[in-house]
């Protein structure tokens, strides 16, 4: 097990520091992706059901609404794009929402999961007898609003750089890669498993312009009593010089109480250019000897280090929140994620602004 020291200076951090760090409550929210100009996708609850909805940089919320359906907000893009999906009670169709224009629909019987400045949407269809799903779609939009939806295989669509490099989970977890640039034809590469023995499957969840893949794998980690855990551990991968990824455990942060470091698990959702990587972590907390509850923080990987988003929180704020889960983060250092209201127990969305760029993991 990685277990990396919650010991944080400061100073490491660029000078990061509760006092400098912008926190918004979102209300009854649940963010999915900060876009690089700041716009938040995700749902919002209304009268008790949830719609997916999209939040402009300047904090204005518009609510995607379709007759007799659902609606979810997975991927933001700039200047007031997001897509997701509809779903009845027969089937979900991948769709496009722009601020100001009727929703379109990309494709039936799938979801589309992330956009890219150049236009470009994946997501993921169903299949058929002599293609089974499910499917990698692509689809380029024109500037006239004409799109192009192209099937790269077999595969569901996590997200999508700007270079077109698509993080796919199938059997396992991928990259795909364009032949060129945003081309439309490309190949997939195998990412190795964090631990690679049978029962120990490793996921995709996002990818930055870097080509950095994050996602979570699996490790198992002893009791003490010659028994074995399997737990979740957020990981990245990375391309080298030679072409081959390598995988790297980003680690959990300690519980605590000794003696359950086997019950430590964390996941991680998004990443940044310069490689900063948000998720959670969360440990056991025993009440009795055969009871307790597993405590959740929204964290940070950056230079190596772990670090409790809680901590940069007032300590007004911190006797009124916890953040349980970051989501995605931006160029900026915006981190948009979820979290717990301390007095009343609602869930709330949150954005919190770093006031600095830390260096990489």
């Amino acid at each position: 097990m990685t277990r990396i020291a919650t010991t944080l200076a400061l100073t490491a951090l660029c000078g990061l520091a509760a006092a400098q760090t912008s926190f918004i409550d979102l209300g009854p929210t649940s963010p999915r992706s900060i876009a690089p100009d700041g716009g938040i996708a995700g749902q919002t609850l209304v009268s008790g059901v949830w719609k997916g909805s999209y939040r402009s940089p300047s904090g204005v919320i518009t609510l995607f609404s379709a007759k007799s359906a659902r609606t979810t907000a997975t991927g933001a893009g700039n200047s007031g794009q997001a897509v997701g999906y509809v779903s009845t009670s027969s089937r979900s169709d991948a769709t496009l929402w722009r601020i100001g224009l009727a929703p379109l629909t990309l494709w039936q019987s799938g979801t589309a999961a992330g956009i890219n400045g150049k236009g470009q949407i994946v997501g993921s269809g169903s299949g058929t007898k002599t293609k089974p799903g499910p499917r990698l779609l692509l689809s380029n939009l024109g500037a006239s609003g004409s799109r192009t939806t192209f099937d790269l295989g077999q595969g569901s669509a996590k997200a999508i750089n700007a270079g077109g490099q698509i993080a796919v989970q199938n059997s396992g977890p991928f990259v795909w890669t364009p032949s060129t640039p945003n081309a439309a034809s490309g190949a997939f590469t195998a990412l190795p498993l964090l631990t690679p023995v049978t029962g120990a499957p490793s996921s995709v969840s996002a990818i930055n312009d870097a080509g950095l893949v994050v996602g979570t794998g699996t490790v198992f980690t002893p009791d003490g009593k010659g028994n074995r855990f399997a737990c979740d551990h957020a990981c990245v991968w990375t391309k080298g010089a030679d072409g081959l990824y390598t995988v790297q455990d980003l680690g959990v942060l300690p519980g605590e109480t000794p003696g359950y470091e086997y019950y430590e698990q964390s996941e991680a959702f998004g990443i940044d250019g310069s490689g900063r990587v948000v998720g959670y972590s969360e440990y056991w907390f025993p009440i009795t000897e055969s009871s307790g509850n597993f405590i959740r923080k929204a964290v940070l990987w950056s230079g190596g280090t772990i670090l409790d988003l809680n901590t940069l929180l007032t300590a007004e704020e911190r006797t009124r929140f916890e953040l349980t889960e970051a989501r995605s983060i931006n160029d900026a250092g915006q981190i948009v994620g979820i979290g717990t209201d301390l007095v009343s127990g609602r869930e709330f969305g949150f954005l919190l602004t770093l006031p600095a760029a830390p260096v990489a993991p």
